[in-house]
């Protein structure tokens, strides 16, 4: 799961694994200094689900259903428009990101 990220990596807090398994504060997060979104892409890896469980996702579904996510997020939230946006991931991720990037690019050349 790339949620990984945000428990052990670049969240506000870092699990602690061990007998007495807790969380501590990150002082080092990414928080500190930006806003972070974390995305479960395509549902049904990590911990997200999915209500359909014969969904097959190809890297350009689940680009374009990171997308849709983005625009309703900021839809919801129009404060974060005209942010810098950058797109990281664990591993596969930078497969279908690279469409994403591409996606937003057109998108914003010519929004249809």
């Amino acid at each position: 799961s790339s949620l990984s990220s945000l428990f052990h990596e670049n969240g506000p807090f870092i699990f602690m694994p061990g007998e007495e398994q807790h969380l501590t504060i990150n002082d080092y997060a990414w928080n500190k200094r930006a806003n972070l979104l974390y995305f479960e892409l395509p549902a049904g890896v990590g911990f997200s689900t999915s209500a359909n469980s014969s969904l097959e996702f190809n890297d350009i579904d689940t680009a374009e259903t990171a997308f849709h996510t983005l625009r309703q997020f900021y839809a919801r939230f129009p404060d974060y428009r005209g942010r810098d946006l950058y797109l990281t991931g664990h591993g596969y991720a930078a497969v279908f990101h690279s469409y994403l990037a591409k996606r937003i690019i057109e998108y914003n050349e010519d929004p249809y």
